[in-house]
């Protein structure tokens, strides 16, 4: 399977400003739960938690100094730029991945359990695992 690897400028855009996730951050959800369901190894980078992932990655480095946030969120395949500057839908991440009806094959994630698994945030960085707190789910957010 293919490996992907999301740099965010910060994981809180995932959830509007009320608290609750909107729409679009609950097909992200429902997307990125689908491709790990399905095998792919998915890998979140946030800048404010691992700056370090930005830099080393030739790619990440190179929007970041020419583009800015604007750039971001970059989503890399198999170590390949594949997206900047949004988060895909359904249908072009079925295309990225080379998966025939994917948009059809979704995992459905309720705000419910959205919110559930975003709960889950260490209060300091202290408490993040060794691999940082992107390799946390409470604290890369749903994913």
């Amino acid at each position: 399977m293919k490996n992907i690897e999301i740099f965010e400028m910060g994981f809180d855009q995932l959830i509007c400003p009320g608290g609750e996730p909107d729409q679009r951050s609950l097909e992200n959800a429902s997307i990125l739960t689908t491709l790990e369901f399905m095998g792919f190894f998915i890998k979140r980078h946030d800048l404010e938690s691992s700056p370090r992932a930005f830099i080393e990655n030739p790619y990440v480095a190179q929007l970041l100094q020419t583009s800015g946030d604007e750039a971001f969120p970059a989503i890399l395949i198999d170590g390949v730029l594949a997206v900047s500057g949004y988060f895909p839908d359904a249908g072009e991440w079925g295309e990225l991945c080379e998966i025939e009806d994917f948009a059809e094959r979704l995992i459905p994630v309720s705000a419910e359990e959205y919110m559930q698994a975003n709960s889950g945030c260490a209060e300091s960085e202290a408490n993040c695992p060794p691999s940082g707190c992107a390799g946390c789910r409470g604290c890369s957010g749903f994913f």
